[in-house]
């Protein structure tokens, strides 16, 4: 072990190999352009799946105006690219989603993560609570309930805040 972290000691760069590269506001600005109008996901499974068979799937259960085009950049992970604002909207409100029995989590664009660092731990679920007493039909008791399973995003209550 001493001899490796010897040799490692000794690494020098070169100049030209510990020159900084300089990324354009241009090059940034198009990769930002194109993540406005997209999504990452991944689909939990053990087993590899074609993104043909995902892309094509899914536009039959998504029935956008205009198909999203998948990029695979790992293993079960997908960049969804969108022609519309509404179109992206519209799946990611449509969440949760599951291909072949499989949760399907997708999470905002952010070109400044690593792959490797993406988080797809958490997903949205609508929740229903039944056989509740009538003073535990309204938001609050809603929001403590959802409360104990997870982040509460909304709930479902007539405009006196009452179910």
């Amino acid at each position: 072990m001493e001899g490796l972290q010897n040799l490692w000691s000794n690494l020098r760069l070169s100049e030209e190999e510990d020159a900084s590269i300089i990324l354009e506001e241009v090059d940034v600005s198009m990769v930002k352009s194109k993540g406005d109008l997209s999504l990452i996901g991944k689909i939990w499974c053990d087993r590899q799946l074609g993104k043909q068979v995902v892309e094509s799937t899914m536009a039959r259960i998504w029935r956008l105006s205009k198909p999203a085009v998948l990029k695979e950049v790992g293993r079960n992970v997908f960049v969804l690219s969108f022609a519309t604002h509404a179109n992206k909207e519209r799946v990611e409100a449509g969440r949760p989603w599951f291909f072949d029995g499989q949760l399907f989590v997708i999470i905002p664009f952010d070109g400044n993560t690593p792959l490797q660092a993406l988080k797809f731990d958490a997903a949205p679920f609508w929740m229903q609570f039944h056989n509740l007493p009538l003073f535990g039909m309204n938001k609050e008791y809603g929001v403590k309930l959802g409360g104990s399973i997870g982040n509460v995003l909304d709930v479902d209550v007539d405009n006196d805040e009452v179910g």
